[in-house]
């Protein structure tokens, strides 16, 4: 257990359980990714083959431990395990944030990672080689040190591997407070490493003819949903106002093609509700998320409009 800038008994309870715990102080240097290259320091010398980070408010289920080490055995360096959110159905918040995530992981990352695509590093859940790390050192110290390793990961044509069969068991945020500060931290560390590499990566990829650096690039451009929504309502709006200042043949093709994209958008967003599992009481839930939407869709343009990095802060947790 690393306890890090700790005011509470972690210490204390870990060690009562016969857990190893490493205590860090460093007020100047906060936030995990800190953390992790500190502990990985600390663990250089020792004689373990594979790391495995994994957030102090998740769980694993054991089955997926014979998952990673199967990884390992077949010569993987670097997975990335699936999500399981266990509180669902406790609010509209928690629930539109568990369907982001489905999405995001199953009908996203799973199909991309059996290509050897890009797929992203999320903190929780992260399988790394000591080998891995002996070739690309842990230096990742942003709000998203997880998405910023990923890139130096592929820089190396190193591709994360996503496994969705071996699973996490994780708290969505429930209240807004939780959802202010947990995605204003993501939004605003996405955003700047968006702007800085999305392009720069698609360039790189294209002129080195790797694919996997030129996905990245474009994952990156596409890591707000609430912005993605937004961007395509935004298109729509822009084609029915031509069509009907304009009426022609291109303004009536640029509606058409803006249509079909949010119908398939759509598809695409119910066969993650479905997949997930809609009940009675989902259902109800699902009516009140646009509400929810609209709120991470405000967060991700004050992290988009914004040039300052941002600061890093625990999501409170009840």
């Amino acid at each position: 257990v690393i306890a890090d800038n700790c005011t509470d008994k972690t210490p204390e309870i870990a060690t009562q359980h016969g857990v190893s715990c490493w205590e860090r102080h460093d007020l100047q240097q906060p936030g995990k990714g800190f953390a992790l290259a500190w502990a990985f320091a600390q663990l250089h010398d020792t004689r373990h083959d594979a790391f495995f980070i994994l957030d102090a408010d998740c769980g694993i289920q054991s089955d997926s431990l014979r998952v990673l080490d199967a990884f390992l055995q077949s010569g993987g360096r670097v997975m990335q395990a699936n999500h399981r959110v266990v509180n669902l159905d406790a609010s509209p918040i928690s629930y539109a944030a568990t369907v982001g995530r489905h999405v995001e992981y199953e009908l996203f990352f799973a199909p991309k990672s059996r290509f050897r695509l890009a797929v992203l590093l999320v903190g929780s859940g992260m399988l790394l080689h000591r080998s891995i790390l002996q070739e690309c050192p842990w230096s990742s110290h942003s709000l998203t040190e997880d998405t910023e390793y990923t890139i130096q990961l592929a820089q190396l044509s190193e591709p994360v591997h996503f496994a969705a069969n071996a699973w996490l068991l994780t708290r969505a945020a429930e209240t807004l407070e939780q959802l202010q500060i947990q995605r204003s931290r993501w939004a605003h560390g996405n955003m700047a490493l968006g702007r800085s590499e999305a392009f720069r990566l698609i360039g790189g990829g294209l002129r080195r003819q790797n694919l996997l650096l030129a996905d990245l690039g474009v994952t990156l451009l596409l890591l707000s949903r609430p912005l993605v929504l937004a961007h395509l309502a935004a298109t729509l709006a822009a084609g029915v106002l031509l069509a009907v200042l304009a009426p022609g043949p291109r303004s009536w093709a640029l509606l058409t093609a803006s249509v079909c994209v949010m119908i398939a958008h759509g598809l695409y967003l119910a066969i993650g509700i479905l997949s997930l599992g809609l009940t009675p009481a989902r259902a109800l839930l699902l009516v009140r998320t646009p509400a929810v939407v609209l709120r991470l869709a405000a967060i991700s343009f004050r992290a988009l409009l914004t040039s300052r990095p941002g600061s890093w802060n625990r999501t409170p947790r009840g």
